[in-house]
């Protein structure tokens, strides 16, 4: 196991290793993280959901990989079921006379 994660590890650019190390080992908080490196919060953010996708995929059994994966978004938007009136709109529907 301890080879894979290197493998992917070492897949990775320097600076992405460098701020993976960062942010686990030193505890930094994405912020100051990319403070140190000199990028955004949210290339910290995108960069650190990549690299933990891979090493979870890097942990993976082989046989586990053969497998189609799930389509479609996990999660779906909230429906809403209610239609927002303006204040001091009346409820009631016109009559059609």
């Amino acid at each position: 196991m301890r080879e894979r994660i290197a493998a992917a590890l070492a897949r990775r650019a320097t600076r992405e290793r460098l701020m993976l190390a960062l942010l686990l080992y030193e505890r930094l908080s994405p912020g100051e993280t990319a403070g140190a490196l000199g990028l955004s919060v949210a290339e910290v953010c995108r960069v650190y959901d990549t690299l933990m996708a891979e090493l979870r995929r890097a942990l993976l059994p082989p046989s586990s990989l053969d497998c189609a994966p799930p389509t479609g978004h996990p999660r779906k938007p909230a429906r809403r079921d209610t239609i927002r009136r303006r204040p001091g709109s009346s409820d009631r529907r016109p009559r059609i006379a």
